[in-house]
């Protein structure tokens, strides 16, 4: 991801690697279409490129995305360039993560770790104090927010999220047993605990797409942050859900 800095109060971030951002980056920094008055952050790629953008500034401002890849969840079409259309900030939760070796960090997507042996993961989950299972045996775990639902969670065998839901979901990835454990969707004020039962360098995990490090003990609950992303006005979370991450598209 390269960085641009503008003098009209926000830099560009874009993925070096697609022509098509490349050849927007001008044609953003000269246009009038966006007219920040706080810290702003131009993020033009993919969903990949934003996660990476908003680590990048540590959440802080808002984020605008102006999508030039696959699927483009967490951005804008790029015709908003063009068009002249309004923008308006919306807020999401944000995950904190916080392991037993006084490691912190936050997440906008989700969480999710699984086996890098032939071993099973074993886990231990608890929902607010109440153990959901003493001994989860299978790939691994994932958890979530609505914006992140679609990236490992609906594989998982969860259910889209509309993005403006204020739950937090918890998914095994291929259990083998108990048989009875299936996603489940936990109020956003809920705090989730996994104590790691199988040695940690038989399991690596993620979040956001950065490595998790090792550890034996993580809770995941609501942070005081949130995310602040710029879409346009009267922007249909509704459609976006059914069109980026619903519909089977043909051919």
């Amino acid at each position: 991801m390269q960085i641009v800095s503008r003098d009209r109060g926000f830099d560009i971030c874009y993925d070096e690697k697609s022509e098509e951002a490349r050849s927007l980056v001008e044609e953003i920094a000269n246009n009038s279409f966006f007219s920040p008055t706080k810290r702003s952050v131009v993020v033009v790629g993919g969903d990949g490129t934003m996660l990476e953008a908003v680590h990048r500034y540590s959440f802080d401002g808002v984020f605008l995305g102006i999508n030039c890849g696959h699927r483009g969840f967490l951005l804008n079409d790029s015709d908003i360039i063009f068009e002249g259309r309004l923008m308006q900030t919306h807020e999401f939760p944000l995950l904190e993560i916080e392991s037993d070796t006084d490691w912190k960090d936050l997440a906008m997507g989700d969480v999710y770790f699984n086996r890098i042996t032939g071993k099973a993961c074993k886990v231990k989950v608890s929902i607010d104090g109440a153990v959901i299972a003493e001994r989860i045996v299978g790939d691994g775990i994932v958890i979530s927010t609505p914006l992140g639902s679609g990236g490992y969670f609906v594989p998982a065998g969860g259910s889209a999220l509309h993005p403006k839901l204020q739950v937090i979901a918890f998914a095994p990835i291929v259990r083998n047993t108990p048989f009875q454990i299936m996603p489940m969707v936990f109020p956003l004020t809920s705090a989730l605990e996994v104590e790691l039962l199988s040695p940690p360098e038989e399991v690596k995990g993620w979040y956001d797409g950065l490595e998790l490090p090792h550890f034996k003990q993580i809770k995941v609950r609501k942070a005081e942050k949130t995310l602040k992303l710029a879409f346009q006005r009267g922007e249909d979370f509704t459609a976006r859900l059914v069109s980026k991450i619903m519909k089977v598209k043909e051919g």
